[in-house]
């Protein structure tokens, strides 16, 4: 390969040799004998009279061309005197030149020398193609209609060599210069919201934030029985009806949903669907328009992963075949998979090069029409369910961190101390950071809701005065078992965030729990007996 350069890009062309090199005159006399000995050679081959080089080559061949249109078959005599009659005759050498090219032995299939012959001749236009490009410096017009003829004659080698034309491979649509962009000339297309969160400032609709993008994989991230599936069939009857997703989040246009169950069958699924519908407390008119917007599959006992190892690595299964079909041309707002451990492969969660597969197959759905938003849900790992693990954060997943690293959007859903769930968006590469946990409740029928900003505020307090004394408890612990720590060696043997660390030493000694002891160690502070003697 090698570039030209021209006024609409640089292109790569098919590395040429010079043009003496592309010309091969006695594979040209060959194929003329074998035509005129085996004349339905014409009826089979592909060639025109400007694939031979030398012009007496190219008179013979249309004379040949003409002879066999006029009498179905071309020999020597009609040939003769067909150049004769053109005045042609002694241009190519001759009744004697003619004659010697019968003396050439056929080839029994036409197609090898016919092949060379015409790659030779593509090979030679390309190459005057290529450096007219290259001089069209001043002139885009002509210079575009000579990369078109690149393009085409690019195509055709293609198709000789065996090989899959450049023009129809799935990323050729992708392969264009930022002029062909036209990025930095025209305005991007604004970015679609499958969710939006109200503002901040309103708490309403004046000025929403983008949540959830179009077009992404993403995940929702908590462990069992915390309400992901509940939360996901809402979101689904939310975006299928225009109502708020846990009756706070916005969706700013309604549309077509897939909701594929990975764990439940035909009867578990229409009692969820009962009870999220009836904790929405939708009107007639949005069950009807439920009724038409939400594709739902029950799958429990189905084989349905979407990608399968073949020996050679991780390639599409028959169910992302099925899938495409059935979405058809009609465009999809969000299709949702739950759980995502039903949907990979055998060992995506083992596997970063598997769980990136996986998410690349994935990312083919967010193409079909419509640009759905794609949303799996998936268990939390061991560590992120202890009482102690802190935030939530897109790392919490189960498994290989190829799944979400790869996924653009992240959230998670966690048990709040003292009841309750709380949700964190722990991951947006395409919006603003929303950093605050969400307090959730449950309503009839396991629906889940945003709590009140009363109740939230309540809730929120009340778990930080629970993980405030077991923190508290914890550092009396560790004083306990090993007095004369640090608040470094505190934080160390206490697993506990540093600031909390600090501030609850700091309020432990002005209680009069702790004493503070030369080079800023602490221990427990004796218990006074009854005449005043520390015990012991």
């Amino acid at each position: 390969m090698f570039d030209a350069s021209g006024p609409n890009g640089t292109i790569r062309v098919t590395r040429l040799r010079d043009e003496d090199a592309l010309v091969d005159a006695n594979l040209e006399r060959r194929v003329l004998g074998a035509c005129l000995m085996l004349p339905h050679w014409l009826l089979n081959i592909e060639l025109t009279a400007r694939d031979f080089h030398v012009e007496s080559h190219r008179e013979i061949f249309r004379a040949m061309s003409f002879v066999f249109n006029e009498h179905n078959t071309c020999d020597t005599l009609h040939l003769i005197a067909q150049l004769a009659d053109a005045g042609a005759l002694s241009r190519v050498g001759g009744e004697e030149f003619i004659r010697d090219l019968t003396d050439i032995i056929p080839d029994r299939d036409a197609a090898p020398p016919t092949k060379r012959l015409r790659r030779l001749a593509l090979l030679r236009r390309l190459r005057r193609m290529a450096a007219l490009y290259g001089s069209k410096v001043d002139d885009a017009e002509a210079s575009a209609k000579y990369r078109e003829e690149i393009r085409v004659l690019e195509d055709e080698l293609a198709k000789i060599d065996g090989k899959q034309a450049a023009s129809t491979h799935r990323l050729t649509p992708l392969w264009k210069t930022l002029g062909e962009w036209g990025s930095l000339r025209t305005q991007p297309p604004p970015r679609e919201w499958t969710l939006m969160r109200p503002d901040e400032e309103t708490n309403g609709m004046a000025n929403p934030v983008g949540l959830l993008p179009r077009g992404r994989v993403g995940m929702v991230v908590g462990p069992g029985g915390v309400g992901k599936s509940f939360a996901l069939t809402g979101m689904a009857i939310a975006v299928a009806t225009g109502r708020k997703w846990l009756d706070y989040f916005l969706v700013p246009k309604a549309g077509r949903v897939l909701l594929v169950l990975g764990e439940e069958d035909a009867d578990e699924m229409a009692r969820r669907l009962h009870a999220v519908v009836a904790g929405m407390r939708l009107t007639d008119d949005q069950v009807a328009m439920l009724e038409r917007n939400l594709v739902v599959m029950p799958l429990a006992g189905e084989i349905a992963a979407l990608v399968h190892q073949d020996g050679k690595g991780t390639v599409e299964s028959d169910m992302m075949a099925f899938l495409r079909m059935q979405a058809g041309d009609v465009d999809w707002m969000l299709i949702i998979f739950d759980p995502l451990s039903r949907f990979a492969g055998t060992d995506t969660e083992k596997d970063n090069a598997q769980a990136t597969a996986f998410i690349q197959t994935a990312e083919t759905l967010c193409r079909l029409p419509g640009k759905p938003s794609v949303l799996f849900s998936h268990h939390s790992n061991k560590l992120s369910r202890a009482d102690d693990a802190g935030r939530s954060s897109a790392a919490d997943a189960r498994g290989a961190s190829g799944i979400t690293d790869g996924g653009r959007w992240c959230c998670n859903f966690k048990r709040r101390d003292g009841g309750g769930v709380s949700l964190e968006f722990t991951k947006n590469n395409d919006g603003p950071d929303f950093a605050d946990k969400v307090a959730l409740e449950r309503g009839e029928g396991g629906y889940l809701r945003v709590q009140s900003r009363a109740a939230c505020q309540a809730a929120d307090e009340r778990e930080r005065v629970q993980r405030d004394s077991a923190a508290r408890q914890k550092v009396i612990a560790a004083l306990t078992a090993a007095p004369g720590q640090s608040k470094t060696k505190l934080r160390s043997s206490t697993h506990l965030e540093r600031g909390l660390v600090c501030d609850l030493v700091d309020d432990l000694v002005e209680d009069g729990t702790l004493i503070e002891e030369p080079k800023h160690s602490y221990r427990i502070r004796p218990q006074q007996g009854a005449f005043g003697h520390a015990r012991d």
